[in-house]
């Protein structure tokens, strides 16, 4: 594996500087991703009223859908930036 790209699958754990913004666009735009999301959703089952805690969410892809879903409920979101 090259250095450029050893460098770039570290930013998936910790995005930071112009690689983490391209892993984080590569996270947004993934097909994979999105449906990953939709599942993880479904299963939880959320509901307009329910409390959500959303901790550590990416590229946001899921925490947008999450804070629709709960759209009664306190909604709170943190994620690590650098």
């Amino acid at each position: 594996m090259s250095a450029v790209r050893s460098a770039l699958v570290r930013q998936f754990g910790k995005p930071s500087g112009l690689l983490g913004t391209i892993a984080g666009l590569i996270m947004r735009a993934r097909p994979s991703n999105r449906e990953r999301n939709v599942r993880t959703l479904v299963l939880l089952d959320i509901r307009p009223e329910d409390h959500v805690l959303e901790v550590g969410f990416g590229p946001g892809l899921a925490v947008a859908l999450a804070a629709e879903l709960a759209s009664r409920g306190p909604f709170s979101a943190a994620s690590a930036t650098s």
